[in-house]
């Protein structure tokens, strides 16, 4: 991690924060790229980018502005807004999220959170591509030429405080250079919309006391915040996947936080170990400790007496979310092509598991490679996690939760990390289950075959999916939210 690029982008939040406090805009920094800091949408925090020569740098720069310069013009001619739905159950609890995480039915169902028949939540579902009931925009078009003079107006007065303070240098360029393409590709019109459509359904529903998120610090989740305090609500979070050093959305500066950035008043997590983690970045919000609904099939399984013998040797490849995942596991397996002198490829079968929210275009770009690069010498699943699990001898992965689940069943595991990229890590040094790309081969493999989780290390993946403690529930969350 580069900690200069992260703190000169934690004092450029500071001071835009104060230039568009005046016009009450100071909302849409926290909720901007910037301000989320996700590696998994910005290149920006990883080696690859900003290690790159400084003359490739500028022709970026020079390139970027040009590009997203078309295209903030072409949203700025079709944006149409963002599309909802609601469902109500009078309830005092406003449950909001992406469609993506649901069910996709008219009861927006999600393996998120188990809802009981007595407790029963509202749902504000919404999203910026799939047609829903109800679609939302409030920018005229002259409303968006203000507000776009005033963003690029704040970062003119920082450019021009920072010449005179002689503090201009490429780290600093690099992140004026991302809030430039954020402004000028227009891709702030969200933020703006989604904040006034849910403030104002708030507004017109006084009996919400509690406004719900599944994701913690993600965008949209960062205007709840901002949008409970304001109104006075309870806004709730839950741990929805793991939290590890590389997640820079979860760690907020205090000084960020004192200068407005928003964060839950409630946030339940799934082990000790990781509120001690997050208490410092969250000096205003209280911890419970809780087990995700996702994990619940482990909550009863046998640790200590199970175990995973006589497998066919199958290697699984388990990608996480993001396009370089999927690429590096791709190149990991061409590793792979040369087996080990004495063994045939038939003695061994390579799969690769695709995370199920992968992007259509990344698996058609993924089948059109291995079609055009004749590489038939691993197949790609379509059968269920447990499926594949069921015949994994090793389960090799990016930062995938997966990983812990094989874990848990005594199946040998193998995490890649690349220093290119801000790939998580996923256990520690000592426990020798993580190889550096350059590392990966045969002999790596073969030895993480032979490394099948011990005792130890399943009560410790247990306890860090917060297996002993209550399933994330409606009336737990009630529950402990009234105790």
């Amino acid at each position: 991690m580069n900690h200069n690029l992260l703190e000169t982008s934690i004092q450029f939040n500071l001071r835009m924060a104060e230039h568009l406090e005046a016009s009450h805009l100071d909302f849409l920094i926290w909720a901007s790229p910037l301000g989320c800091r996700d590696p998994e949408e910005l290149n920006l925090w990883h080696p690859i980018y900003f290690n790159q020569h400084p003359l490739k740098k500028i022709m970026r720069y020079v390139c970027g502005l040009c590009f997203y310069s078309l295209v903030g013009s072409l949203r700025f001619l079709i944006y149409k807004g963002f599309f909802y739905r609601t469902v109500l159950r009078r309830s005092s609890c406003l449950l909001i999220m992406p469609d993506e995480i649901t069910d996709h039915s008219s009861a927006s169902k999600t393996d998120y959170i188990l809802e009981n028949h007595e407790a029963p939540v509202d749902r504000f579902v919404f999203s910026t591509q799939k047609r829903m009931n109800e679609v939302y925009s409030g920018l005229k078009w002259i409303t968006r030429l203000q507000i776009s003079f005033k963003l690029m107006q704040a970062i003119a007065k920082d450019l021009w405080y920072c010449y005179r303070h002689h503090i201009i240098r490429f780290t600093y360029l690099d992140v004026v250079m991302t809030y430039c393409r954020w402004v000028l590709g227009q891709y702030w019109y969200f933020q703006w919309d989604f904040y006034h459509c849910l403030s104002t359904h708030i507004q017109k529903n006084p009996q919400y006391k509690i406004l719900l998120a599944l994701h913690e610090m993600h965008l949209y989740s960062r205007l709840m915040w901002k949008i409970a305090r304001d109104q006075k609500r309870k806004g709730v979070t839950v741990q929805h996947g793991f939290i590890t050093p590389e997640k820079l959305w979860f760690f907020n500066n205090v000084s960020e936080i004192e200068k407005g950035c928003p964060t839950p008043h409630i946030f339940y997590v799934y082990d000790h170990s990781i509120q001690r983690t997050l208490e410092k970045h969250y000096p205003y919000t209280r911890f419970f400790l809780c087990c995700s609904p996702r994990f619940l099939k482990w909550k009863d399984f046998d640790t200590v007496r199970r175990s995973q013998k006589n497998r066919s040797f199958c290697i699984l490849f388990a990608s996480a979310l993001m396009f370089y995942e999927v690429a590096l596991l791709i190149q990991a397996i061409r590793k792979l092509r040369v087996p080990p002198k004495g063994e045939k490829f038939h003695d061994y079968k390579i799969v690769l598991r695709l995370h199920p929210s992968v992007k259509f275009w990344h698996r058609v770009w993924l089948k059109f490679y291995k079609v055009f690069f004749k590489y038939s010498f691993f197949e790609q699943s379509s059968l269920s996690l447990q499926e594949d699990l069921s015949r994994a001898g090793l389960v090799v992965g990016i930062g995938s939760t997966v990983l812990q689940e094989a874990t848990i069943l005594g199946i040998p595991v193998l995490n890649i990390k690349d220093e290119n990229y801000m790939t998580y890590t996923m256990f520690s040094p000592q426990q020798c289950l993580e190889v550096a790309f350059e590392n990966f081969s045969w002999d790596a493999v073969l030895s993480a075959a032979e490394n099948v989780p011990d005792i130890d290390l399943k009560m410790e993946i247990r306890q860090g999916l917060g297996l002993k403690n209550p399933v994330f529930s409606t009336k737990f969350m009630f529950d402990s939210l009234s105790s």
